[in-house]
């Protein structure tokens, strides 16, 4: 879930070089995952001279590696919209009780005017994400790499998987696109640097989602040669250096060598992510918690979907998130519903938190010994996104027609 609040609050970020860089309005929006804060992003506007600043300094880790292609046409010398996301491992600055946009920009701008130095207020805790420009013709701009991968996946403790070698290979085709108006501005990253990136990317995507590979030093080979691609300057030449290479060859050798049948299985969240990836879903991952979360629009609504996978049980759940919150006098008829309507379901139920009135369909299965193919998940997800699609009128009809949950599940099965 998220939430996004307006704001003309003056807050002053901090640069590596302790000059200040302030912004006076934008928009705040928090993320939730199972109801704990998992992001902050802001989006706000800044004026030519800003983002030249901006752009000349490198804040926000705009370096020149992570520029994507302009879109739509040209920037002009005039204000400009700045997308910029919170480095994760930082939220937990954030107070517990930092539950609304308007609580956090009101820290912001507290800490800018009594703790400058906060690690909150540090450019290099913050990545931009895109830049777009409001023109008559319509909006132009550009989204970084960041806006495709988490920055938390540069890490050196981070795990990569398939979905973050597909997230950094669209970066590389989107950012090939359109190479010419880059080199013009100085932007990007070189033609020969991409095609390298490109190849690393796809064996990689192929090897991480194979479930007979298992050889954890090869995959951190490639990793690291795909990170010093990724990281490397613009107009410096680079060749995928000789132990890289070496490795995506034995990588694939192995891959279909007859002696790999007794590697470990694939990970429940690859193959889950595969799934939506291969279905063109729009989703946002959280790999700490091994969950997804992506939009989904019915004939009677729309909501958010969350895919969680627990390695550890091999077991795959997936919600159907009502768009609502069910108010305390409605509770009890609710509840009736959600009884009378599992009475009936087979592959899944609806479920009520009494504490706060979230309601959500579920879907589960346990594939302990057993292997969850792209046919299951793609059976469970649909079965679930149909079910609440059709149950979801009684809901809403009880919440805002006084019907009774009896007549509420006629009206429902009926149809």
């Amino acid at each position: 879930m998220s939430k996004t609040d307006i704001f003309q609050t003056k807050i002053t970020f901090q640069t590596p070089s302790h000059d200040g860089f302030s912004i006076t309005q934008g928009e705040c929006t928090l993320q939730h995952w199972d109801k704990e804060l998992s992001g902050l992003q802001l989006v706000i506007s800044v004026d030519w001279d800003a983002y030249c600043q901006l752009q000349q300094m490198r804040l926000f880790h705009l370096t020149p590696d992570v520029y994507g292609s302009m879109e739509h046409g040209q920037f002009q010398e005039s204000s400009v919209q700045l997308q910029i996301m919170l480095q994760p491992e930082c939220l937990p600055q954030l107070d517990a009780d930092t539950l609304e946009s308007q609580t956090v920009v009101q820290t912001l701008f507290q800490l800018s005017q009594q703790e400058p130095d906060h690690p909150l207020l540090k450019t290099e805790n913050w990545y931009l994400q895109a830049v777009n420009q409001s023109q008559v013709s319509g909006d132009v701009g550009y989204r970084t790499l960041w806006d495709y991968v988490e920055p938390a996946a540069l890490r050196s403790d981070f795990k990569p998987d398939a979905n973050f070698f597909e997230s950094v290979n669209q970066f590389v085709q989107n950012s090939k696109a359109n190479q010419d108006l880059l080199a013009q501005e100085g932007q990007g990253l070189n033609k020969d640097l991409l095609g390298q990136v490109s190849q690393l990317c796809q064996s990689l995507i192929d090897i991480s989602s194979s479930s007979q590979f298992s050889d954890e030093a090869i995959i951190d080979q490639l990793m690291a040669g795909m990170t010093n691609l990724v990281k490397a300057s613009l107009g410096i030449s680079v060749n995928l250096p000789v132990a890289e290479a070496d490795a995506v060859s034995a990588a694939q050798h192995k891959l279909t060598s007859e002696q790999t049948t007794t590697a470990k299985p694939q990970s429940l969240f690859t193959t889950v992510t595969a799934f939506f990836l291969q279905e063109e879903w729009a989703i946002e991952h959280n790999r700490a918690k091994q969950v997804l979360r992506m939009p989904f629009e019915g004939d009677n609504g729309s909501w958010q979907c969350f895919a969680k996978t627990r390695e550890d049980t091999r077991e795959f759940i997936f919600y159907s998130m009502a768009p609502f919150k069910v108010p305390e006098h409605k509770r009890l008829a609710i509840a009736e519903y959600i009884c009378r309507a599992n009475y009936g379901l087979v592959l899944g139920n609806l479920e009520l938190d009494l504490s706060d009135g979230e309601v959500r369909y579920k879907t589960s299965i346990d594939v302990e010994n057993s292997v969850l193919s792209l046919d299951l998940v793609k059976n469970m997800v649909h079965s679930n996104i149909h079910t609440f699609d059709r149950y979801l009128p009684g809901l809403t009809a009880i919440l805002n027609q006084d019907i009774l949950p009896v007549d509420a599940i006629a009206l429902v099965e009926a149809v």
